[in-house]
């Protein structure tokens, strides 16, 4: 009842659903940041090179079982679900019919660069427009290209909106429309910031960018705070309301609580991004992007730099020694700093400071598979070092504060000896939640407030302490050199 206090936190539960590059995960955590029950269903993109794409009724369908698992072995004695979130990946894309939210074409993928072309038309002064308006750098991984190539290419999309029936727009929006009882298309900011057609400052469409890049208004999603009341999941008399959608990256800033402003949280999924909170108001920095994290119950920026080859970057190794990656065993291999080949990362395109779409990616020097594997991750390692420099940089720039630490989640992060590279790289002590769900975590967080429940506790970390290695340090500094020289040369043959 109205007034009522809020249940404690062991007789609330929330389902939590993460749309990741591979798989779909639903996760059931009790208020007290207990996790209860989890669900995964596989999901493969298909294509390779410029092109990426998810069949959308698979994509939907993985989300589903998701669901439906964590929901069945919960238990008899859990409490009920009190409410909901989501978390995808931000810049995919989608194109729907308003009337039912049948699919009208492939979901395009984040790292996706099929639009290229449209991209290196733009003019200097079309260039500074759309870092003035978003925040971001132009570029082809973003919703702009992707939605004007629907318009160009799908004839599908061109009758639907000829006929008044198109919808389109970032992902998230077509998962709203698919998973809730409502079915109606509304998208969180964090999501419609990185279609390139949002405005920073104003938090709305922005009119200039439509007209740019030929998108018509009225066939976008209803922007919304990302804690809103988005409508009941489809599924039983108990559905719970969906009331936080956001984007995966933006969420793990939530994991351990508020955001602070002098941590560097770094994520390692298929790319890999490191995030520091600014504060109330969006900070532009030349080599990094300027991203919103939260719309309400007050706004929170951030800036960003960006890893395009991570995750994918190991399935890309993988395919090309057709050998799968024993991670026992490379995390032995990174406790030693043998010298190894050095690996110019252009997976997926360079990210920040350089977005470039199209580096070559090659090895430098000699070496065996376990060689060659220490040089791709430190590759990694090393780029993110870029993007951290880039941000003590801006600090100085800007007077907002150096970051002092670094929280670390997904993927590498498991590793040990990953962590201990960055702490000596970095110069910086490196946090690492053991519960290794971070964006499960930072839904977690942000749906208790979205419900005025008490937050969770937060989860314990593993710290990795710096300690020098200056055969690590005299790799990275060879390895920026040549991949600068590497940009340059690019840079001349355009």
């Amino acid at each position: 009842m109205p007034g009522s206090a809020p249940a404690p936190c062991h007789q609330r539960c929330y389902l939590l659903l993460d749309q990741g590059g591979h798989a779909s995960r639903a996760l059931i955590y009790d208020g007290a940041g207990r996790l209860l029950s989890e669900g995964r269903a596989v999901l493969a993109a298909r294509g390779g090179d410029l092109c990426w794409e998810y069949d959308p009724k698979a994509l939907l369908r993985s989300l589903r079982e998701a669901m439906h698992s964590a929901l069945a072995t919960l238990g008899d004695d859990a409490p009920p679900v009190a409410a909901a979130g989501l978390a995808t990946q931000r810049a995919n894309t989608a194109c729907w019919d308003r009337r039912d939210g049948t699919p009208l074409a492939p979901v395009i993928a984040w790292q996706d660069r099929r639009a290229t072309d449209l991209f290196e038309a733009l003019d200097a002064g079309q260039h500074r427009l759309i870092r003035e308006i978003t925040g971001l750098a132009p570029s082809p991984h973003y919703g702009a290209g992707k939605l004007r190539w629907y318009l160009e290419r799908v004839p599908a999309v061109r009758r639907a909106r000829r006929d008044g029936r198109l919808a389109m727009g970032p992902m998230a929006a077509f998962l709203v429309r698919r998973l809730t009882r409502e079915g109606h298309s509304l998208v969180d900011p964090v999501n419609a910031s990185r279609t390139l057609l949002w405005d920073l400052r104003r938090r709305t469409w922005s009119a200039p960018l439509l007209a740019l890049f030929g998108i018509p208004a009225d066939v976008l999603p209803g922007c919304v705070p990302t804690c809103h009341d988005f409508g009941r999941l489809q599924g039983g008399e108990a559905a719970p309301p969906l009331r936080v959608v956001t984007g995966d990256q933006a969420a793990a800033l939530f994991a351990r609580g508020r955001p602070d402003t002098e941590t560097a949280c770094i994520t390692l999924g298929t790319g890999a991004f490191v995030l520091q909170p600014v504060g109330p108001e969006p900070v532009t920095c030349q080599g990094l992007l300027s991203s919103i994290i939260q719309a309400a119950p007050s706004p929170l920026y951030a800036l960003e730099g960006t890893v395009n080859g991570a995750g994918n970057a190991l399935r890309w190794f993988e395919r090309h020694t057709a050998r799968s990656i024993d991670y026992e065993q490379l995390d032995v291999l990174l406790a030693e700093d043998d010298d190894a080949p050095l690996f110019l990362n252009g997976i997926g395109g360079l990210g920040t400071p350089f977005m470039q779409p199209d580096l070559p990616s090659r090895f430098i020097g000699g070496g065996d598979h376990d060689r060659r594997l220490v040089a791709l991750v430190d590759s990694i390692l090393f780029l993110l070092q870029l993007n951290l420099e880039r941000l003590s940089e801006a600090a100085s720039e800007a007077g907002h504060p150096a970051p002092r630490r670094i929280e670390v989640g997904g993927g590498l992060a498991r590793l040990d000896h990953f962590c201990r590279r960055l702490a000596a790289l970095s110069g910086l002590p490196v946090e690492r939640c053991r519960d290794h769900e971070t964006t499960a975590r930072g839904l977690l967080y942000q749906l208790a407030e979205a419900c005025d429940a008490p937050p969770p506790q937060p989860p314990p970390v593993d710290h990795f302490a710096v300690h020098p290695r200056p055969r690590l340090k005299q790799r990275y500094g060879r390895w920026k050199r040549l991949l600068y020289d590497a940009v340059r040369d690019g840079d001349r043959k355009k």
